[in-house]
């Protein structure tokens, strides 16, 4: 309650509430946090990647949600500033995706994260390649699709 007048200037102490909710046991009251802190609007960058990185690692560790956890660190991964935060949200999604890909090299979803780490990169023809082979096994997936033909362009036009 103490948040509600002012959600987006109490983003720290929200987050840091939301870790005494899970120290304590209080899963749900630490996922209602997060939640209403990813319908957040206008937020600094750098805020958003936080709030996605801990979001991320409580869906990962704490509702064992490996697809929100990928999706939030995703998220938190594509917010344009360079920051520790998001090579943090790189770091586990590189090594989601190759730990899913030991285990079965046709897993259409770490292909595709693995696209997305050599698109970020700047690895086009790596990050082309893993989106075809996403594409191979998941064939309507329409953002590897888009990404697909996005880099081809990009690639024709230099």
């Amino acid at each position: 309650k103490a948040f509600e007048h002012r959600p987006r200037s109490a983003i720290k102490s929200q987050l840091d509430f939301a870790d005494i909710c899970v120290k304590n046991g209080e899963n749900s009251n630490a996922k209602e946090i997060y939640s209403e802190l990813l319908k957040l609007e206008d937020i600094r960058p750098e805020n958003l990647q936080i709030i996605c990185f801990r979001a991320g690692c409580f869906e990962q560790y704490q509702r064992r949600s490996e697809s929100n956890s990928m999706s939030l660190f995703i998220k938190g991964l594509k917010v344009e500033y360079d920051s520790q935060v998001r090579k943090k949200c790189y770091e586990k999604l590189e090594k989601w995706a190759d730990g899913k890909l030991c285990k079965d090299p046709r897993d259409s979803m770490a292909l595709g994260v693995k696209g997305l780490l050599h698109q970020m990169d700047g690895d086009k023809s790596k990050a082309i390649e893993y989106f075809e082979k996403a594409l191979e096994i998941d064939h309507n997936n329409e953002e590897y699709l888009s990404a697909l033909c996005k880099l081809r362009l990009s690639i024709e036009e230099h």
